[in-house]
């Protein structure tokens, strides 16, 4: 039993007693976390406010678990909890919302309505314990009833996650975790290629190499639509005659693409998200130019690789410039909204493709702030090499020293604010070419940098 407030100690307690190798990746995350902030319950980050909630099949979808809790008097009481998965565009990944019945009647409403996905704006920044366990303590949700955000944040983030690879940490990794009394699941989620020859039922990995996989793993039966599959490690770990167990399961997960809108892309599309994602998880990374992916020609022998991988057995046909065809849909990755333009990649002046994180896309277009300094980001600073190198410098100097203030609020304005602006405005402001720019809104670019440069750091690191 445990107390219900804080939860992460159980997560812990579990880990600990069911498997050392997952208790010390636990804990070397919690050695080396950024940017940490510490309540009472102990450490958690910042994930922003806006979530993405989806659900893949019955495997990767909202839970109502049985649970029991010490109570007030620490008598033992009977309660229940619902994980559910959710991508965060700040942090740039999937993690797992836990709540125990605040807004219940939204919630279960949407999660387990009709609703295969829908996004929830909140009124302050929700939170994740080390686990990737998120809370949203008070905060107040709303639906945003979008669906070219909605499609926006399923397409292109959330649905083109990167193919399967070994994780030096699984926290770390796009992750849906449920939490019982004495046992613990943890899902590692991947997108990948499949296809079937001779019998044999093979899925791609990172490194462009095939995997083979036992039939029974694949749900449902293959289709035609090879690349509408999902990548699934879970490790259970749970009792068993008083003895600790670990149960490694893999699933490959098909999806109804005519019910599920939010990734309804052309195959082109999906083997070049694939391309990009595989160089910005695989590129080195460079300090002074975070965002940067890779020049046009690296990208383009990448994803010449795949193509002729793919065009050998698939019976979709495929005929190809590579060229043509990265520098079209690199442009025309994204949507439109409002008459503003929603960049996921873009060619810089240098011929370099370039990452717009998906926290500046959260904050423009679904919190609607900094609309403006978003159009002056993607068409002033990132589409220019020498600009963007500098403005990344100069931010960076700023959030990679930053140390948070360890309370217990969750506002992001703190005394420090005060030097940063004096310091720092004029300079932002000349780069941005926006002459509106109010000192506020620097403190929100710092903001939103500071999520941009620790999951790129995140997700550069964790890769075995």
């Amino acid at each position: 039993m445990i107390e219900k407030r804080c939860h992460e100690s159980h997560v812990a307690t579990l880990l600990r007693d069911l498997n050392e190798a997952l208790y010390n990746a636990y804990v070397d995350l919690i050695r080396n976390l950024d940017d940490v902030y510490e309540d009472d319950c102990g450490k958690y980050q910042k994930c922003g406010k806006t979530l993405y909630f989806f659900r893949i099949e019955d495997i990767i979808s909202p839970k109502i678990l049985g649970r029991i809790f010490f109570g007030f008097y620490n008598d033992p009481l009977k309660s229940s909890v619902t994980f559910a998965p959710a991508y965060s565009p700040y942090l740039d990944r999937t993690l797992t919302l836990k709540y125990w019945g605040n807004y219940h009647e939204l919630f279960h409403r949407e999660l387990f309505g009709n609703s295969i996905s829908y996004v929830l704006r909140f009124d302050s920044d929700v939170i994740s314990r080390p686990s990737g366990i998120m809370d949203f303590g008070n905060s107040s949700p709303s639906i945003i009833n979008d669906f070219e955000i909605r499609k926006t944040l399923g397409i292109y983030w959330t649905f083109s996650l990167g193919l399967p690879y070994d994780l030096k940490n699984p926290f770390l990794g796009n992750l849906f975790l449920r939490v019982g009394d004495n046992w613990i699941s943890i899902s590692n989620i991947f997108h990948t290629y499949v296809t079937k020859s001779n019998g044999h039922i093979e899925y791609l990995d990172l490194n462009f190499d095939r995997k083979a996989i036992e039939r029974e793993d694949l749900e449902p039966s293959l289709d035609q639509d090879y690349f509408s599959y999902f990548f699934i490690k879970q490790y259970n770990l749970y009792l068993e005659a008083g003895s600790p167990k670990k149960r490694e399961t893999v699933k490959v997960v098909g999806y109804d693409s005519s019910k599920f809108k939010d990734i309804g892309v052309n195959w082109e599309h999906k083997l070049v998200l694939m391309a990009l994602r595989k160089m910005l998880i695989q590129r080195r990374l460079d300090d002074e130019d975070v965002i940067n992916i890779g020049n046009v020609k690296e990208i383009s022998r990448c994803l010449n690789t795949l193509l002729q991988l793919i065009s050998k057995e698939s019976s979709i046909p495929m005929k190809f410039n590579v060229g043509k065809m990265l520098d079209e849909i690199v442009e025309d990755l994204g949507s439109r909204m409002n008459g503003r333009e929603v960049k996921v990649f873009l060619k810089d002046n240098n011929d370099d493709i370039i990452f717009v994180h998906p926290a500046l896309f959260a904050k423009a277009f679904v919190e609607k702030e900094m609309n403006e300094i978003y159009d002056s980001l993607i068409h002033n600073v990132f589409i220019d090499s020498q600009k963007r190198k500098k403005f990344l410098r100069l931010v960076g100097k700023v959030v990679t020293n930053k140390k948070p203030t360890q309370t217990h609020s969750r506002n992001n304005i703190n005394v420090r604010n005060v030097d940063i602006i004096v310091k720092y405005h004029p300079d932002l402001k000349q780069l941005l070419g926006y002459d509106k720019l109010h000192p506020d809104e620097s403190i929100k670019i710092l903001d939103v940098f500071k999520y941009i440069f620790n999951s790129i750091k995140t997700l550069n690191v964790n890769k075995v």
